[in-house]
């Protein structure tokens, strides 16, 4: 009886004190920080951007067999990974899902 009511306890102390720490967590970005925070999503956009254009001129490179070859080879490795053993830990914690 007193260890279910100690854990009671201790989850309604946790409770109380939840909404302490996360008001004091709050912050509001000043203009500096949005600004900064523009920037780097717009070189993001732009590495994004660049490795499909990449990818494209990779593609555009190769002969038409190799063409051919690199996406039979996709393909399988794609039917591979879906036939995998799932790692350890990753049946441990997600259970049969897939």
């Amino acid at each position: 009886m007193k260890v279910p009511f100690k854990r009671l306890l201790l989850a309604l102390m946790l409770l109380m004190a939840a909404p302490a720490l996360l008001i004091a967590q709050e912050n509001k970005p000043n203009k500096t920080q949005k600004k900064a925070d523009q920037k780097k999503e717009a070189n993001i956009e732009k590495q994004k951007k660049g490795e499909i254009k990449g990818r494209k001129r990779h593609m555009a490179l190769q002969t038409k067999e190799v063409r051919k070859r690199m996406k039979k080879h996709s393909r399988y490795v794609k039917s591979q990974q879906l036939n995998r053993k799932r790692g350890f830990f990753y049946r441990l914690f997600h259970g049969n899902e897939h």
